[in-house]
């Protein structure tokens, strides 16, 4: 869905640091499942936006404070957590209308 929508599909573990800062640095708007990848969001330029995907029993503020401290801006969508795994363990399912709505706010054409 979001490739459709103009992203590039990227897997940052595959990549260096330094390639991993300046494909963010050059990111306007990024979407991505919570995990150490979204470190990253520390590159981005100010104004850019970073929509983060958890599982509901996730709510951990850190990678919001990162964005904020860089004018990056955030927003986060929680998706209901297969039950019987640790919390930020868990299979979860983003809802399709609320992944495009959170596009629609940052200016992506879906």
């Amino acid at each position: 869905m979001c490739v459709k929508s103009g992203f590039e599909l990227v897997y940052p573990e595959r990549l260096s640091l330094t390639q991993q800062a300046a494909l963010f640095r050059d990111a306007q708007a990024i979407v991505g499942v919570k995990g150490a990848a979204l470190t990253n969001t520390m590159f981005m330029p100010p104004g850019a936006a970073a929509i983060v995907l958890s599982p509901a029993d996730f709510p951990d503020p850190f990678f919001w404070d990162i964005c904020g401290q860089f004018g990056v801006g955030y927003l986060e969508l929680f998706g209901q957590a297969t039950p019987g795994h640790p919390p930020g363990q868990a299979a979860f399912r983003i809802d399709a209308d609320k992944l495009f709505a959170a596009l629609s706010l940052i200016g992506v054409d879906v």
